[in-house]
């Protein structure tokens, strides 16, 4: 059995009637500045902070999900802003992340220079988008937005597309990735690999039902995957979870980096990272990707202090604290701010205040 038909047989049997899939109604963006705003701050984190950014966004502007507003209109919004990306970054989008490591800019900046690759390409509403976008070679779309520092890799531009309906796109994120994986039985998926097949998948299955878009069928494969992850057997290594602990997780739906300890026979402790390296990828700068090696974890080291070596091969302080653990909290947060400085250190600290607020 070929890969494709692999996969083509997983996905149908777990869903026997493909048009559960199909959406009750079409909830996309109507705008593509909504579209431009959630591809670009949606890269390594949860996706609820990046839904909190989009309704920032609307609130400062006033707009409304449904009205479609033009790529025009968006850039026009901050003309008085001459520049100013932080002050663009805490006044509209209260949201301050990078598009990668230290090299990385803001956000609100990759957003608004994405908005002007768009307009240099004629792109001011969804009707405007190429019928056809190519990535290899590079069109004059994906050269203007890849461009931009942080966009290299193309996956925001991807997941951009999707968002503004077109037919041939999806956001191959670790979610994809796993469910293409165990449709193969696989654990060496790379992004591209997850995407050419998925998307090969769809040109099959639509001829079925006209109805299914790639984007329908990446949204299917991604909820899917989310709502089973870390769902295994747990007699076989219950001992194990028993004897391991988080000591910090970062990063967020698109990849995550998870430092964790675990006693050993001798009930000595020892360290770990433990990282879907590959969608962590998209925020590294393209000086910090060179060497990487794509692993699902590192080897274990025995104190905290060679751990953070491990951890120091990543934009760590640059992410998002997702979990903590207690005895570590003042010792995460020292090292935050050697690298990052009194800001980040206060962005930690106040994303951690909010999670313990919310539990």
């Amino acid at each position: 059995m070929s890969e494709l038909d692999a996969l083509i047989a997983h996905i149908r049997e777990i869903w026997p009637d493909l048009t559960v899939l199909l959406p009750k109604s079409d909830d996309r963006y109507q705008s593509l500045p909504l579209c431009i705003i959630d591809a670009v701050y949606s890269i390594g984190v949860r996706y609820e902070s990046t839904e909190r950014t989009v309704d920032n966004f609307c609130k400062w502007t006033n707009w409304n999900y449904e009205q479609e507003y033009t790529v025009n209109e968006f850039i026009a919004l901050f003309a008085d802003f001459d520049g100013d990306w932080e002050r663009l970054a805490t006044e509209v989008f209260r949201n301050r992340q990078r598009t990668s490591s230290r090299s990385g800019i803001l956000k609100a900046d990759a957003v608004y220079r994405f908005a002007r690759g768009l307009q240099s390409c004629d792109v001011n509403t969804r009707a405007d988008i190429p019928e056809e976008v190519t990535f290899d070679p590079p069109d004059r779309l994906v050269s203007a937005i890849t461009a931009i520092p942080g966009q290299s890799s193309g996956i925001s531009l991807k997941y951009f597309l999707m968002l503004a309906g077109y037919d041939g796109a999806i956001k191959p994120d670790r979610m994809v990735v796993r469910f293409v994986a165990d449709a193969l039985g696989r654990n060496d998926v790379t992004p591209d690999v997850a995407e050419t097949l998925v998307l090969s998948t769809h040109k099959v299955l639509r001829s079925e039902m006209p109805d299914l878009t790639a984007a329908i069928l990446d949204y299917g494969i991604w909820s899917y995957q989310r709502g089973r992850s870390g769902k295994k057997d747990p007699k076989p290594i219950i001992h194990e979870i028993m004897r391991r602990e988080v000591v910090l997780r970062i990063g967020g739906e698109g990849g995550s980096l998870t430092l964790v300890r675990q006693r050993t026979a001798d009930e000595q402790w020892q360290f770990r990272i433990e990282t879907n390296e590959t969608a962590l990828y998209d925020m590294l700068s393209d000086e910090d990707r060179n060497g990487i090696e794509f692993s699902s974890q590192t080897g274990y080291v025995r104190s905290f202090e060679q751990a953070l070596e491990l951890l120091d091969r990543y934009p760590w302080f640059d992410l998002y604290p997702i979990e903590v653990h207690p005895a570590f909290v003042e010792a995460v947060l020292r090292e935050v701010r050697k690298r990052g400085g009194g800001a980040v250190e206060l962005r930690w600290r106040e994303e951690l205040n909010r999670k313990l607020n919310n539990r």
